[in-house]
């Protein structure tokens, strides 16, 4: 006996018509016809008479009816509870990421998403840390560059390329020549963690260490600040220091050499771990991301 089967007989019965029971399954009244043939053939008994006019249930048909209606009831009230649940999204949503996206681009997107959804509630956590897939307190964070192996999906967002760095004075101390010398100097840096990969663009040689910094900070405000005051070299985004390239107030180093981006990704549990309302928000940034993303992001 197959469950869908018991469902249009139950259907049938309170409908009282075979062709009002197929009307609300939206199935042809041949087909209907052929399913509860199928079930009585699997019952091994005539669970209906059908004539012109009415529809009449043999014993056994009272008997399927009463042992299956109000559990199929039950059933259905929970599906209809599941689906205004979705369409109604209700609960919290932990986004956890570095200030600046957070402020100009996760804030501003999450406002919008709880005026359509009354009921959802946002808590922002500023971080940049590399443990996000071991918390069980966050629910989306958003990072800069490769991310560590995880079960979580890392959703690209934007490209994000890097520039190294210093003031004009600083550089003026400085004869580089090779990022191998770098070791030596005091460096700037977000994630003290994520390597510097460097590629020359005429040779193809690749060179890369993990920097032991002077400065690490989780706000790259900070870091743009500490080059200014001459504290050492910096990584950092392109777009950030457009305005201060172009002023001359910071300089490129090592023009020969290209140094990985730390691109934006979106961060989350599998699908399958997800609540509703979670997914919902993230398909919300995926789609409205290009009009709040900074324009260097979206010109890459």
């Amino acid at each position: 006996m197959k469950l869908d089967d018991l469902a249009l007989f139950i259907t049938v019965v309170r409908c009282g018509s075979f062709a009002l029971a197929a009307k609300q399954k939206a199935l042809s009244s041949s087909t209907l016809s052929r399913r509860i043939q199928q079930l009585e053939h699997d019952m091994g008994s005539i669970l209906l008479i059908r004539s012109s006019k009415e529809i009449v249930l043999t014993k056994e048909g009272e008997q399927l009816f009463e042992t299956y209606a109000e559990l199929f009831a039950e059933i259905e009230s929970k599906q209809e509870i599941a689906l205004r649940a979705k369409q109604e999204y209700r609960g919290t949503i932990v986004i956890n990421a570095p200030i600046i996206p957070l402020r100009h681009q996760l804030s501003p997107l999450a406002l919008e998403f709880c005026q359509q959804h009354p009921n959802v509630n946002i808590h922002f956590q500023v971080g940049a840390g590399m443990d996000y897939f071991t918390r069980h307190d966050i629910d989306i964070a958003l990072r800069f560059g490769p991310q560590p192996h995880s079960d979580w999906v890392a959703r690209k967002l934007a490209n994000n390329p890097s520039q190294l760095c210093s003031t004009p004075s600083y550089a003026a101390t400085l004869t580089l020549n090779h990022p191998e010398q770098l070791q030596t100097l005091p460096l700037l840096t977000l994630n003290t963690k994520q390597a510097w990969v460097f590629k020359h663009r005429l040779t193809g040689e690749q060179f890369q260490f993990t920097p032991r910094a002077r400065l690490s900070s989780e706000e790259l405000d900070t870091i743009l600040q500490a080059t200014l005051l001459d504290m050492g070299v910096a990584r950092l985004p392109k777009g950030l220091i457009s305005q201060e390239l172009t002023q001359q107030q910071l300089v490129p180093l090592l023009p020969e050499w290209d140094i990985e981006g730390a691109d934006v990704y979106l961060l989350h549990p599998q699908r399958r771990f997800l609540p509703e309302r979670t997914q919902a928000f993230i398909d919300y940034i995926n789609a409205h991301w290009p009009r709040v993303a900074f324009s260097h992001w979206l010109n890459t």
